[in-house]
């Protein structure tokens, strides 16, 4: 996530609003403690997509962008082997008309958005020995009007361009990026920030990604200060099987001379599934033992948080981060035993909502309620009393 300005602090949590908001008319309100604490292994699909609404959209959304102190959010993904772009607004969608690139014809892998200007990336396959590009537009009235060339194109230092790239936003709307390049047989891991072309911000220390690089296998974000990774990375090129590692590089006005530091956790995972940050800081999540754990580094150090109990399906297990902390409560999104599964966190305990039945890949909330994205379809709830 990339909130921007500062936090707006909220009296309080209103939770009947927020399990309520999406009821059908009619519907018997429910009893807030079973809601809580209801075992959820005799719940239907049909019982769990209770109070969500399904997004219509024509194709498979693969990624949405962060929804701090936002109404809308967009949405990137595929429709036909081409790239689909789409703006969301209280769980409507609205597809982003115009020439979006496709020269993989694999659709769109990523996408930010500083408020005027869309950044893109397509969809692409590492291993295929393929560059990945940037594509910015600028964004108007529910078009994007882009360059007519890949923006500004990433080298590493010796000239070799990415086989893989995440864009990266800060709240202070500073572009930065990080990219995977295939050198003697491993994946090297950089980091650039745009400023009169790209500056390359790691110099002299190399990261290496010991799986094939993804969004799932390196998580990436960015604060006012630097970069974030962490995933399956070390600083170590021949390591077989590393343990789940945080590791932060400083932008150009930084004193570290482009090192990347490690950020230790509290405990050692056994993955990490998401990250999420505003300005000064961020969160990482995951498992451990199939249960979920969260990483404080916006003012913890590392320090493991409290989390929901539940027991996370040994299949596909997964915790995301929906809402962070920041003038709203922790809210977190879990692919349980008994399915996906929202958490609010109000006090000391936690609220759980269950989501519609299958395999969790993400979720957010913004100003009016929640998204999950759920076998590459998005589902929206709403909960003005979530947002900031």
């Amino acid at each position: 996530m990339h909130p921007s300005g500062p936090p707006r602090l909220r009296a309080a949590l209103l939770v009947s609003v927020f399990l309520l908001a999406a009821l059908p008319a009619g519907c018997t309100k429910p009893n807030l403690a079973s809601v809580s604490q209801q075992p959820a292994t005799s719940a239907s699909a049909t019982s769990r997509a209770a109070g969500w609404h399904r997004v219509d959209v024509d194709g498979s959304v693969r990624v949405i962008t962060d929804g701090y102190c936002w109404t809308d959010t967009f949405a990137a993904g595929v429709r036909d082997g081409q790239a689909l772009l789409l703006k969301i607004t209280s769980g409507a969608a609205r597809e982003v008309r115009g020439a979006l690139p496709s020269a993989h014809h694999n659709g769109l892998g990523g996408v930010v958005f500083n408020g005027d200007d869309i950044f893109v990336t397509e969809e692409l396959d590492p291993t295929r020995a393929k560059p990945a590009t940037m594509w910015h537009g600028a964004y108007y009235q529910g078009y994007f009007s882009p360059e007519r060339t890949p923006w500004e194109q990433i080298w590493d230092a010796r000239g070799v361009m990415p086989g893989w790239l995440s864009p990266l936003m800060d709240g202070e709307e500073n572009l930065r990026a990080v990219g995977a390049v295939r050198a003697k047989d491993r994946w090297e891991l950089h980091a650039w920030q745009a400023s009169d072309g790209w500056f390359s911000l790691d110099r002299g220390h190399q990261l290496y990604v010991h799986a094939k690089p993804s969004p799932q296998s390196v998580l990436t974000a960015s604060t006012e200060t630097g970069v974030v990774v962490a995933g399956a990375i070390s600083d170590q090129p021949d390591a077989s099987d590393p343990s789940p590692q945080v590791w932060t590089i400083e932008d150009e006005q930084g004193f570290d001379d482009g090192r990347w530091k490690r950020s230790p956790m509290a405990s050692t995972p056994d993955a990490l599934t998401d990250i999420a940050q505003w300005d000064l800081g961020w969160w990482v999540a995951g498992y451990r033992q199939l249960r979920p754990v969260i990483y404080d580094f916006n003012d913890g150090g590392g320090a493991s948080m409290p989390v929901p109990e539940t027991h996370l399906d040994p299949a596909r297990p997964g915790v995301y981060i929906a809402g962070i902390p920041i003038g709203q409560p922790m809210v977190l999104a879990t692919q349980s035993v008994d399915g996906p599964t929202v958490w609010v966190r109000k006090g000391k305990t936690w609220l759980r909502i269950p989501a519609p039945a299958g395999t969790l890949s993400a979720a957010q909330t913004v100003k009016d309620g929640v998204y999950v994205l759920i076998d590459g379809t998005l589902w929206f709830r709403a909960a003005p009393s979530i947002g900031c």
